[in-house]
């Protein structure tokens, strides 16, 4: 998952557009949801970080309370000033066309909701973005990024294999220095199972920006995907001190704490996950991922009769996506349900999902022995 923390504005512009009328407006941002993808965070961070931090958004009088707008060279200069390591960095992957750049935060705003159809969708605006500008390579290393998780989860199809890695080389050529096509390249590389040139090309990126949440997120999520429980705490905590408000990186450091056998360090991990989930679940009820994970965690700490209601609400919202599948197969793992675990598997296994992460996922350790389980990931 590429991410944007760019000094260089990614439309080109010599002036920032001015404010002062709704047809004004330029490359102006709208609204809470793409200032956040812009700056790909979530909505209640990039809202702390207006009221903490003097982030530079305008409100608009006479129209209806909270309606914002922000101007991507403001927020430019103002990330620039706050992560100082890269404020002399050259970037070389500006848009000069506003429509490549609609669709680039279009596809952001649909990637990180981590289902089948939202990857589809985010692919088909990475595309478009591409068509009209082929040098945008942030807009190439979406398209990477979409390609690689549709064929690790749902389509494991050649074409999707090829075009993760060829769009992931694409953004390295055009923008080598910038930190979010290096991730692409290694989840690309990790996905093709070339683990070893992932890890050198996530330490490259995490050289170039060692705030960049993916290269540290991605980099534990690859040892993961190896069993290497012990090498993937490094970055993982790494991840959660670069971004405290994602529920993702706690809950994947409590899964290498747990294939340790480093139940306490676990049992925190998780409690702290399953905060933040809340945190994220107030602001936006429907995110699914929150709801599968936090699920997760709420089984791991024995808060069984949470867990399953929260579990619950993700079948609720999207029932058919092997993701949430997954993610609900292993909290009946955890709760001692096998028969529910294993009829959520035979459909994950089914939609393509990688028998790789399945086989040294520690939440199925109870039906490790199962002949069916067996049959299954064999």
């Amino acid at each position: 998952m590429a991410m944007i923390s760019s000094t260089a504005p990614l439309i080109s512009s010599s002036a920032p557009p001015r404010l002062d009328s709704a047809g004004d407006m330029g490359a102006a941002l709208r609204g809470w949801k793409q200032i956040a993808a812009y700056l790909h965070r979530d909505v209640r961070t990039v809202q702390r970080w207006e009221r903490s931090e003097h982030l530079p958004v305008h409100r608009q009088l006479h129209l209806k309370l909270g309606t914002v707008r922000a101007v991507p060279v403001e927020l430019d200069k103002w990330l620039a000033n706050r992560t100082s390591p890269r404020a002399g960095a050259q970037m070389s992957f500006r848009t000069r066309d506003p429509r490549a750049f609609e669709l680039y935060l279009k596809g952001r705003q649909l990637f990180h909701q981590f289902r089948r159809k939202s990857f589809q969708r985010a692919s088909e605006m990475f595309n478009r973005a591409v068509a009209l500008d082929p040098e945008f390579a942030i807009a190439h290393s979406g398209l990477a990024d979409c390609c690689s998780y549709l064929y690790l989860y749902w389509e494991p199809t050649l074409d999707n294999l090829r075009l993760a890695d060829s769009a992931s080389r694409r953004a390295v050529m055009l923008s080598p220095e910038l930190a979010e096509a290096q991730v692409s390249r290694a989840v690309a590389l990790s996905t093709l199972r070339n683990y070893s040139e992932a890890e050198q090309v996530f330490r490259i990126a995490i050289e170039i920006d060692p705030n960049c949440f993916e290269a540290h997120y991605f980099y534990g999520r690859a040892c993961l995907a190896q069993g290497k429980y012990e090498e993937a705490i490094a970055p993982l905590r790494s991840a959660c001190v670069v971004r405290a408000d994602d529920y993702q990186a706690p809950t994947l450091l409590g899964l290498a704490y747990t294939g340790m056998g480093r139940r306490q360090a676990a049992s925190r991990t998780y409690a702290q996950a399953i905060k933040v989930a809340k945190q994220q679940l107030a602001v936006s009820p429907g995110d699914v991922r929150a709801l599968y994970l936090g699920a997760g965690c709420l089984a791991r700490i024995g808060r069984r009769k949470t867990a399953l209601a929260w579990a619950a609400r993700a079948l609720d919202l999207d029932g058919k996506d092997s993701a949430v599948l997954y993610n609900v197969g292993c909290l009946y793992a955890i709760l001692g349900r096998p028969a529910d675990a294993l009829r959520c598997l035979k459909k994950v296994v089914r939609s393509g999902w990688r028998k790789e992460w399945i086989k040294h996922d520690p939440d199925w350790t109870a039906l490790r022995g199962l002949k069916e389980f067996v049959a299954l990931v064999s």
